[in-house]
């Protein structure tokens, strides 16, 4: 591959291509997110709980909120390092696995900043739109041209920042201002890969919860189960009964399906503009 081409076509595909071509590792990422999920609803359990017991619904909901947070990011960054392994080294069989470890800890520290920029940065947006018009300092009609160039300002933002996650997990360092370098000139059409392989995420994550609904009604589950429970022991079994598990473990697989068509296009763009970088997987794994 010539390291001055970004083949964009093939880079919207990849992470349909390396879920095909590697779905035993697939399936590991979908476990990681179904214990998530499983984890994710103990604290709901315990939430409602806390909550019926006397305590304040909003501290509740705060504790849950940061937990659900935290449980989240790590989660998502074990499964996008795995996946970016996978695609920078092909020829590893074992770079697809899910693992915790400085790869993960670097990737960790990359992500957590710019996610919580990206959702200052996008609260405070939100937040002025609204009072603009709430003192009809603006029309309505401003809003959806206010969140349309948020949107493609924060986009070509992570065009220009999209290579830094690949960069770190091949070189096994934190590699933003290196990522900078290597997107200069090249970010409208990282931008475009990224917005592309979004849409079909979010396709994907469409269908998956489409069929989980009609799993849940199939079952005759109510959605959610676990805040409508009157009992902790109906709260347990509605939390981790058999349809629970199951509708649990089908989102699981459509998410991470979603995660890896997301992610898998930046680690192909960096290996077809960075060229195949040295695997010292071994050396330091």
């Amino acid at each position: 591959m010539t390291p001055a081409k970004l083949p964009w076509r093939a880079a919207i595909l990849s992470g349909l291509r390396l879920v095909a071509g590697r779905p035993a590792a697939a399936l590991s990422w979908a476990f990681v997110f179904a214990v998530g999920g499983t984890i994710m609803a103990g604290f709901q359990v315990w939430a409602w709980q806390a909550v019926d017991s006397g305590r304040g619904l909003t501290i509740v909901a705060v504790r849950l909120g940061l937990a659900g947070f935290a449980l989240n990011i790590v989660m998502t960054t074990v499964t996008c390092a795995a996946i970016l392994r996978a695609t920078i080294h092909p020829k590893d069989r074992h770079a697809a696995w899910p693992r915790f470890g400085g790869v993960e800890l670097r990737l960790l520290g990359l992500v957590l900043p710019l996610t919580l920029v990206w959702l200052l940065l996008s609260s405070a947006v939100g937040a002025l739109s609204y009072l603009l018009l709430a003192t009809h300092a603006a029309s309505p009609s401003v809003l959806p041209y206010t969140t349309g160039s948020t949107a493609v300002v924060l986009t070509l933002l992570g065009g220009r920042l999209a290579l830094a996650a690949p960069m770190t997990v091949a070189d096994r360092r934190l590699r933003l201002g290196s990522a900078l370098t290597l997107s200069h000139g090249r970010h409208v059409g990282l931008a475009v890969i990224f917005l592309a392989a979004l849409l079909i995420s979010m396709a994907i994550e469409g269908a998956g919860a489409w069929a989980r609904d009609l799993l849940i009604g199939a079952t005759g589950t109510t959605s959610p189960p676990v805040l409508k429970s009157p009992s902790l022991s109906a709260a347990l079994n509605a939390a981790f009964g058999p349809a629970a598990m199951a509708a649990r473990a089908l989102g699981a697989m459509v998410h991470a399906l979603a995660v890896a068509v997301l992610v898998a296009p930046i680690g192909h763009a960096y290996r077809c503009l960075k060229g195949d970088p040295v695997d010292q997987g071994a050396v330091f794994d």
